[in-house]
């Protein structure tokens, strides 16, 4: 489930971020075109309308992409690569105290 998981230690961040904002414009994109043709339609445009959809399609876009886009290549991300570096490194050596 969280194999491109943006917390995990296997993924770089950068590449995901870009990844990312590339899905969510164009998840904006086609939320505006949609809106603007529904509106069309309805014989009124309200650009306000138009603008909070697509903003809106951002947002859900970057949330849902938190858990992984096939964009980013990763190692399978296991419970150990999710917690941060130190700790991970701690654990291989065997120098963790419990």
């Amino acid at each position: 489930m969280f194999q491109n998981c943006v917390f995990c230690n296997t993924v770089d961040t950068r590449q995901w971020f870009k990844a990312a904002v590339i899905r969510a414009l164009k998840t904006m994109a086609q939320a505006a075109t949609g809106v603007i043709g529904g509106e069309v339609m309805l014989g009124e445009l309200d650009w306000r309308v138009v603008g909070s959809a697509a903003v809106l399609a951002g947002i859900t876009s970057m949330l849902t992409s938190v858990i992984g886009i096939p964009e980013v290549e990763a190692k399978k991300c296991s419970e150990n690569a999710m917690a941060p570096k130190s700790e991970t490194k701690a654990v291989a050596e065997g120098t963790v105290d419990e």
